[in-house]
């Protein structure tokens, strides 16, 4: 009886959170569909990295994250667009947008959720000469310091594995 309790909760809960993103507006967008805007080009592919997000409080002194090759990312002269592997699926979900220094800040960055619960994908702003090429042992990655505005508040920064990191930094550094 109270499996059947905990099951009928859960099923509750999860259809809430369905209807209150319908509601907002959120859907998955896909790497497929995605292009970029007719005035922007892409400057750089890579289908093997990987994405993760580093809080600014609460993290382990010593940290190491997987190169599983989880993430595909698009680097355009505008933003860089990172796309993580749908479980059980041959999809890539756009999961998101790092806005290069200089763009125009949208409304949905600003907000506490970085977009997700309206565009469906986290977007946040990345800082002025923020983004360097370092190790985590011998793995490759690349720093991305988002500015702290909306959700992007309590996060110290991004790392993007990839073994294009230098070519990565510098296509980032270059305005």
């Amino acid at each position: 009886m109270f499996a059947i309790i905990v099951v009928a909760a859960f099923v509750v809960v999860l259809a809430g959170f369905v209807l209150v993103s319908r509601r907002m507006g959120a859907r998955a967008h896909y790497l497929r569909d995605w292009r970029p805007a007719e005035d922007d080009s892409v400057l750089l592919v890579d289908d093997r990295a990987d994405f993760y997000v580093v809080a600014r409080f609460g993290q382990a002194v010593k940290m190491t994250f997987a190169r599983r090759g989880r993430a595909k990312i698009r680097i355009t002269r505008r933003q860089v667009v990172v796309a993580e592997k749908v479980a059980m699926a041959d999809k890539w979900m756009i999961t998101h947008v790092l806005l290069r220094d200089g763009a125009a800040v949208p409304a949905e960055a600003e907000r506490i959720d970085s977009g997700l619960m309206s565009t469906g994908c986290t977007t946040f702003v990345l800082s002025a000469g923020e983004v360097s090429a370092e190790r985590d042992g011998d793995q490759p990655y690349v720093r991305l310091v988002p500015q702290h505005i909306g959700g992007a508040t309590n996060i110290e920064h991004c790392r993007l594995y990839s073994d294009q990191a230098d070519a990565i930094v510098a296509l980032l550094a270059a305005r």
